[in-house]
Formats: structure tokens, C-alpha cells, sequence
């Protein structure tokens, strides 16, 4: 092969390397304000604790508020007063997660992955399955609890029934 078309397909590679990760990086939109007032929707509060992914990441004690309406949206606040830590949406078959802290977001259709185990939370209160390698378990009291576990991050949500 001449140096000149290996140029070229060199360059042609460097531009559509390029241009795939202009299209493919983008921002999530805004998490859409839900007006709570309407119908339909039931508002639960969970003292929590989170233990993020990481075997060795430390636990950390927060405030969950759900949010969820008869059709399937949700809206979940986990915070650290006064700090927000996590916040997700969830439609059918749309989801976006708020990570605060890393100023990370991520969106997407269809099902969550497991991988956002926040976003799980409404089949974890509900008794809903959960797909593996999510697992949720339930604790004796006082206070009994709740608990969603990813087996192969460690991550972990405590949600203790309210006071």
C-alpha cells in the first residue's frame, strides 16, 4: 500500500473515531419537576444508608424520599442533610440518575441497568423482583428494614421503616 492511501485511511480513521465521540457524548436533560399535587401520587420517606460501590467505601447515613405515581414514574431523593447525594427518575421504559457528589449523570430507555441500584429502590419497597445480581433482603428489627445489595459491587441500601 502507498504511504498516501495509508495517510488517508489514517486521517478518515481519526475522523470518524472523532465524530463518534462527539455524537455519543451528551448531556442528560434536566430530571423533569414532578407537580406531586396531582393525583395518583403517594410520597414515602426512609431513613437510609448507603454504602456505595467499593468493598471498603464507608456507609453513609441519608435521608431517602420516594416518590411514586400509579403509572409507573418515580422520583427518588437520597440526601445527607444538607447535602443532595443522589437523585433519579423513572418512567416506563425511560430512567436518569443524579449523582451529585461526582457531578455524574446518566440516562438512558428501557430498564435500568442493575448497575444503578437506585433506581431499584421501587421494586425493592414494593416486593417487586429485582434482576440478579441485584438481591434485597429484609431485616428483623427494631426498626425492620429493608436492604438492596448489588452481590458483585457491594453496594448496599439500608431502608429502615420510618420513625
Amino acid at each position: 500500500m502507498t504511504p498516501i492511501l495509508n495517510s488517508a485511511r489514517w486521517l478518515w480513521g481519526l475522523l470518524a473515531l472523532a465524530l463518534g465521540g462527539l455524537l455519543a457524548c451528551r448531556t442528560a436533560p434536566p430530571i423533569p419537576v414532578v407537580d406531586t399535587t396531582q393525583p395518583g401520587w403517594r410520597t414515602q420517606y426512609c431513613p437510609a444508608l448507603w454504602r456505595p460501590a467499593g468493598r471498603d467505601a464507608p456507609e453513609i447515613a441519608g435521608e431517602l424520599w420516594l416518590t411514586s405515581h400509579a403509572d409507573g414514574r418515580a422520583l427518588l431523593h437520597f440526601a445527607k442533610v444538607p447535602f443532595p447525594t443522589v437523585t433519579a427518575w423513572r418512567a416506563p421504559g425511560q430512567w436518569q440518575i443524579e449523582y451529585q457528589p461526582q457531578r455524574r449523570s446518566k440516562s438512558g430507555r428501557g430498564a435500568p441497568s442493575p448497575d444503578d441500584l437506585m433506581l431499584w429502590v421501587p421494586e425493592a419497597l414494593a416486593g417487586a423482583p429485582v434482576p440478579p445480581p441485584l438481591v434485597v433482603e429484609k431485616l428483623p428489627g427494631p426498626p425492620p428494614a429493608v436492604r438492596l445489595r448489588h452481590r458483585n459491587t457491594g453496594e448496599t441500601l439500608t431502608l429502615f421503616s420510618p420513625p
